[in-house]
C-alpha cells in the first residue's frame, strides 16, 4: 500500500543519515565556548586599536603644537640675536674706523664682548628651545646663565658657528669653493661638532630635572 511504501522511504532516509553522533553535543559546547572567546579577544582587540589610534592622534596634536611653538620662540630669539649682533658688529666697526683715542678702544671692546654675548645666548638658548619647554625670557635667561658657566664651550661654538664668515674675510677670492665647502661638509660639522660640545651639559641638567621630579612624586607619595 501507499502507507507501506512512505514508510519503507521514511526508514531509509533515516539509515542514509547514519547513527546519531552522541559527541556532537559536547562538541558544539566546545566549539561554542571558542567562538564566544575568539568573539572577546576580537573585541578587545578592537577597543584596543581605537584606545591606540586617539593616543596617537593626541600625540600627533601634541607635537604638532609643541614643534609651533618650538618654531616661533627659535624664530623670535634668531632675529633677535641677529638684530643685536647687527647693532654691535656696526659699534665695532665704526669705533675702529671713526672712533677717537681711548674712548674708540673703550667702545670697540664693549662692542666686542656684546658680540660675544649675544653668539653664546642665541646658540645655547637655541639649543634649549628644543630640550625644554619654557618662556622666551626664561630660555633666553637660562641660555645666558649657561653660556656664561661653560664659557669655554660657549667660545669654542662660536668660532665654531662664524668659521664661514671668518674664512670668507681671510679668503674673500675663494667664496665659491667656501660656499661648495660649507653646503657640502661644513655646515653638517660644525652641527656635530655643537652638539657634542652641548651633549655633556645638557644631559647634566636633564639629570637634575629627573632627580627633581622623583622627589617631588615620593613627596607626593
Amino acid at each position: 500500500s501507499k502507507a507501506v511504501k512512505e514508510n519503507r522511504e521514511v526508514k531509509a532516509r533515516m539509515n542514509e543519515l547514519g547513527d546519531v553522533n552522541i559527541g556532537a553535543i559536547e562538541e558544539y559546547k566546545s566549539v561554542s565556548e571558542r567562538y564566544e572567546f575568539l568573539t572577546s579577544q576580537r573585541a578587545d582587540i578592537l577597543e584596543a586599536m581605537d584606545s591606540l589610534r586617539s593616543i596617537i592622534e593626541d600625540m600627533d596634536k601634541t607635537i604638532r603644537e609643541k614643534f609651533k611653538e618650538n618654531f616661533k620662540q627659535s624664530t623670535l630669539i634668531w632675529i633677535i640675536g641677529m638684530i643685536l649682533f647687527a647693532i654691535f658688529a656696526s659699534d665695532y666697526y665704526f669705533a675702529l674706523t671713526g672712533g677717537i683715542g681711548g674712548l674708540a678702544t673703550v667702545l670697540s671692546v664693549l662692542a666686542g664682548i656684546g658680540i660675544l654675548l649675544t653668539s653664546f645666548v642665541m646658540l645655547w638658548s637655541l639649543a634649549l628651545t628644543g630640550l625644554f619647554e619654557n618662556t622666551l625670557g626664561k630660555t633666553v635667561s637660562n641660555g645666558l646663565f649657561i653660556s656664561l658657566k661653560n664659557a669655554p664651550r660657549s667660545f669654542a661654538m662660536t668660532v665654531l658657528s662664524l668659521s664661514p664668515l671668518l674664512s670668507l674675510w681671510w679668503a674673500p677670492d675663494k667664496w665659491s669653493v667656501e660656499l661648495l665647502l660649507l653646503v657640502l661638509f661644513w655646515a653638517a660639522a660644525i652641527a656635530y661638532c655643537n652638539v657634542t660640545l652641548t651633549k655633556d651639559v645638557f644631559a647634566r641638567y636633564m639629570g637634575q630635572d629627573e632627580t627633581s621630579t622623583e622627589e617631588k612624586n615620593r613627596e607626593e607619595e
